[in-house]
């Protein structure tokens, strides 16, 4: 059993359950039914990363209050305590979706801008006993259409709360 996505249903009986609630004055326990539905484009479906939002530039705080209110962890500091990627980490780990991004300090500077580079997702090959996790990376049109969803959703909200396409963003 699971919740139903509204990707998952058409406008139609998406409508009726809204007015279903509205008219039994009924609050469901999560906005299942407000939720954002996109999709993807053209030959967006084939590729192992969405790239859509490639080079559009965030400020460090509203970046890391998405991640943190998506539940993606930064991943390790390089030489410098320098991030480029988090991840979100799904059904029970055999799943993982990892945001690269351009180089971001470990500590935090106000000033700090973000580029956006690619989501991509990973599926867990052995066992999550295995100290070494072993990880294939699935093409967009594999992923389940609610997931795919919630990552065009996310980096459209990325996109829609920065400052626009920057052609000099690998140089952050």
């Amino acid at each position: 059993m699971r919740v139903t996505h509204p990707v998952d249903v058409d406008e139609h009986t998406r409508n009726q359950w809204l007015q279903h609630f509205e008219e039994c004055a009924i609050k469901p326990p999560i906005d299942q039914w407000q939720t954002a539905v996109m999709l993807a484009q053209g030959s967006e479906l084939e590729k192992a990363q969405l790239d859509r939002h490639q080079g559009y530039v965030i400020d460090r705080g509203t970046f890391g209050n998405l991640l943190q209110k998506w539940g993606y962890m930064p991943g390790p500091s390089g030489d410098g305590g320098r991030i480029d990627d988090h991840s979100w980490r799904l059904d029970n780990d055999r799943l993982m979706i990892k945001l690269h991004h351009t180089y971001m300090s470990a500590w935090f500077e106000v000033n700090e801008k973000i580029a956006i580079d690619y989501f991509a997702v990973y599926q867990r090959l052995n066992s999550a006993a295995d100290d070494e996790p072993d990880w294939q990376a699935l093409s967009l049109g594999q992923l389940p259409k609610a997931l795919l969803s919630t990552l065009l959703t996310q980096s459209e909200e990325l996109a829609n709360r920065g400052t626009g396409f920057q052609s000099n963003w690998r140089n952050l």
